[in-house]
C-alpha cells in the first residue's frame, strides 16, 4: 500500500447506510498500486492516492454488511461499479476520503460529499454557476456566505450522485431549489416534476456536517415503498474523531 490510513468516525448516519470515513497520507517515495485502472495510469500523485483511500473507505464500509467489494472497477462517468444488490457512493476532500454503503433493498440511491472549507477553490470558479444569490442569503445569517455556499454546492453534489444512474442525460443543478434550513438538514424542491427517474421525490432532505475544517452532505433516494426520511439530523458542528 503507498499510503497510511487512520480511521476516523463522520458526524453523519443513516440507518440504511454503512458509513466510514478515513485520513490518509501518501508515504514516499510513492509507489503507484499495480491494478490501478489504466486512465489513472499517468494521473499525479495525488490523484492517485485520493482514489486508492476512496477504495480503502469503500472496503471499511462494505465489511460491516458483509459485502466484498473486490476492486470496484470505474464504470461510466467514473462511477465504482458496485457488486450487484449493493449501492454505494464515494467522495473525497484534501486528506479525508469518506464512502457510504448500502443495499438496493432499502435504497435506490445515495450520493455522499465531502468538501475542505478552507482553501477550497470550487467557491470561486464552480459554485457562481450552481448557486443562487437567493440561496446564499437564507443561509447567511447562520454560516456566512462562502460556507452557505460550499454547503449548497455539496448538497447539490450528493443529490447528483444519488440520482445520476437514474438519468439519461445531464439535469442542472438548478433543478434543486432550496426551500428551507433546519437542524443538520438542507430542504430542497424540484422546480419541475420533469425526471427520468419516476420514484424521485419532489422534496428531498440532505443531511450535512461541518467542522472548521470539512463539511459533508448525504442524500439518500428511498428504494419504492420506504420512508422517505434518510436519518436523524446531525449536529451543524461536530468533531472528526
Amino acid at each position: 500500500m503507498s499510503i497510511a490510513v487512520t480511521p476516523v468516525k463522520l458526524p453523519i448516519a443513516a440507518p440504511q447506510l454503512s458509513i466510514r470515513g478515513i485520513e490518509f497520507r501518501s508515504i514516499d517515495p510513492w509507489r503507484p498500486p499495480a491494478d490501478l485502472p489504466s486512465g489513472l495510469s499517468r494521473a499525479t500523485p495525488k490523484r492517485q492516492a485520493e482514489f486508492l483511500a476512496g477504495r480503502i473507505a469503500a472496503d471499511h464500509a462494505c465489511r460491516p454488511l458483509g459485502i466484498d467489494p473486490g476492486r470496484l472497477p470505474v464504470g461510466s462517468e467514473r462511477r465504482p461499479v458496485w457488486p450487484p444488490g449493493v449501492i454505494g457512493s464515494i467522495s473525497h476532500s484534501d486528506n479525508l476520503a469518506v464512502a457510504a454503503v448500502g443495499v438496493r433493498s432499502r435504497c435506490a440511491g445515495v450520493g455522499i460529499d465531502v468538501e475542505k472549507v478552507n482553501g477550497n477553490r470550487r467557491t470561486d470558479f464552480l459554485v457562481p454557476a450552481i448557486v443562487s444569490e437567493d440561496e446564499i442569503a437564507m443561509l447567511r445569517d447562520r454560516f456566512g456566505s462562502g460556507l452557505a455556499a460550499l454547503l449548497l454546492f455539496s448538497a447539490r453534489e450528493a443529490i447528483y450522485k444519488a440520482i445520476s444512474p437514474f438519468l439519461s442525460g445531464r439535469l442542472s443543478y438548478r433543478e434543486f431549489l432550496l426551500t428551507g434550513c433546519d437542524s443538520g438538514r438542507l430542504l430542497f424542491a424540484r422546480r419541475s416534476r420533469k425526471t427520468a427517474h419516476r420514484h424521485l421525490p419532489r422534496d428531498m432532505s440532505v443531511l450535512f456536517a461541518r467542522t472548521e475544517d470539512y463539511v459533508a452532505t448525504l442524500y439518500v433516494l428511498p428504494a419504492v415503498g420506504t420512508d422517505t426520511a434518510p436519518a436523524s439530523p446531525a449536529n451543524d458542528m461536530a468533531s472528526w474523531t
